[in-house]
């Protein structure tokens, strides 16, 4: 799975109260509000619906970084480390999911919320390179950084490392496991760090309003939510049935039978202009952005491939109660979206498709994806992913810099090495120059001259 949720290219809440119309107007409303939940004494905490698909993940492939999420982050200015350092720790100490380690009890998983764990920062002076050998010692720790290994039993589960460039440059990188964060969660610990920072750089005490849950008791309480899915698990099936086990893109080599997981990246820009173009169509047509841009790509790829029934899979941010809003954790779910292209419809015809498909699997998003695999048992094969092979998100963010104190902190595209699908087409939020984009690519698959030109169509 990878990180993030879809959401409008405007604000969050533009994009959850055009979804709650739209959702509203079929009658596919959900309910917004976690009721209090009670932690007993002693009590063994169980794992959330995505952490559970983590750890079976991780049991499947030890130690592999797959669901690391890599965030560097680029400041300019002049750091003061132990004031950083300060507020990391202080995140830390304010989130629990950030000091939890996973075992198991009676042969299941469960968390193990540590009161205190010791976050290192080691330093890695390369002011004295030079500016070829520079940048190739920074790719070289950074993707060393990516693939680190974690052990869940034990470990904290975010490191961090401080590349020095130079006296008013220094390249951050922060690596974590996807069973305690997702893309949301780092705007979040983004945000924190300017306040920790900013405050304890000036000796003053922070003033974050108290976190009213943690993600600890968001997991208890979706647990017991698990008997209620019953008529969900129906729409998948119905939905679902029949559907074709792969989606054969065009590739410049076959199928490898063991996949390998090798990967790059190919950044795109969409201009303003286009941008501004899709969302009048958007608003024309009674849609959000998102339906428009995966509407558009399954088109691209009907094109591609002459498939006339096309699963794409895209991560839901599970978000939709108030009390989790500014938690870090992974709250997220991958659903498969269906469309069809027997009866060759026209863009317009495909846009409704995409929105309806949308709608109900907002309104069954609750099912978790490993789930909804056992249940299905869809035609497996160990050189592909069940179900779809194609992902698409739409970021929730631009990656914009912001000034902290007399520093500018600039999150980076990270490129990993990983593709753990054939092919994510990833979007991120416009700003005034336009909107960002980039392939990932299995490139057991695909050269990079092959995706250069997807991307310039």
């Amino acid at each position: 799975m990878i990180q993030f949720s879809y959401r409008n290219f405007k604000s969050s809440s533009d994009r959850q109260a055009l979804l709650k119309v739209l959702l509203e107007k079929e009658g596919l409303a959900t309910s917004s509000q976690i009721p209090g939940v009670d932690r007993e004494n002693g009590q063994y905490l169980p794992l959330s619906n995505a952490q559970q698909q983590f750890w079976l993940l991780e049991k499947l492939n030890p130690g592999s970084p797959l669901y690391n999420l890599p965030y560097p982050i680029e400041i300019e200015g002049s750091l003061d480390v132990e004031v950083l350092k300060q507020s990391f720790d202080a995140i830390i100490h304010r989130h629990e999911i950030l000091r939890t380690t996973f075992s198991t009890v009676d042969s299941k998983p469960v968390q193990i919320i540590s009161s205190k764990m010791p976050l290192s920062l080691p330093i890695i002076d390369l002011q004295h390179l030079g500016l070829v050998e520079q940048e190739r010692e920074i790719k070289r720790l950074t993707l060393q950084h990516v693939q680190k290994s974690f052990d869940l039993k034990t470990d904290l589960l975010l490191s961090i490392c401080l590349l020095q460039l130079s006296q008013t440059k220094s390249l951050l990188l922060l690596n974590v496991h996807h069973i305690i964060f997702d893309g949301w969660s780092f705007n979040l610990l983004l945000q924190e760090l300017e306040v920790f920072y900013q405050k304890f750089s000036l000796g003053l005490a922070p003033n974050l309003p108290e976190l009213s849950i943690q993600y600890a008791d968001y997991a208890l309480w979706q647990q017991q939510q698990r008997s209620n899915l019953e008529s969900q698990l129906t729409y998948w099936k119905e939905q679902l049935l029949g559907a074709p086990p792969l989606l054969d893109l065009p590739s410049d080599r076959p199928r490898p039978s063991t996949p390998s997981f090798r990967g790059a990246v190919q950044s795109f820009e969409l201009s303003r202009s286009l941008c501004e173009a899709l969302e009048r169509l958007s608003q024309s047509e009674g849609v959000t952005l998102f339906m428009t841009l995966l509407a558009a790509f399954k088109s691209l790829l009907h094109r591609y491939t002459g498939a006339c029934d096309l699963l794409i899979g895209t991560p839901f941010a599970q978000r939709k109660q108030n009390e989790i809003q500014n938690l870090i954790g992974p709250f997220i779910n991958t659903v498969v979206l269906r469309t069809r292209f027997e009866d060759e419809p026209n863009f317009r015809q495909v846009l409704q498709r995409v929105r309806q498909s949308v709608l109900d699997a907002e309104a069954n998003q609750d099912i978790p994806f490993e789930q909804l695999v056992q249940t299905l048992q869809p035609q497996r094969d160990p050189s592909y992913n069940p179900l779809f092979q194609v992902m698409f998100v739409l970021q929730n963010a631009p990656l914009t810099a912001s000034k902290v104190a007399d520093l500018t902190f600039s999150p980076k595209l990270s490129d990993s090495g990983i593709s753990k699908f054939d092919l994510t087409l990833e979007l991120a939020a416009s700003s005034e120059h336009g909107t960002s984009g980039w392939f990932e690519y299995n490139t057991d698959l695909f050269d990079s001259s092959t995706i250069e030109r997807r991307a310039e169509q």
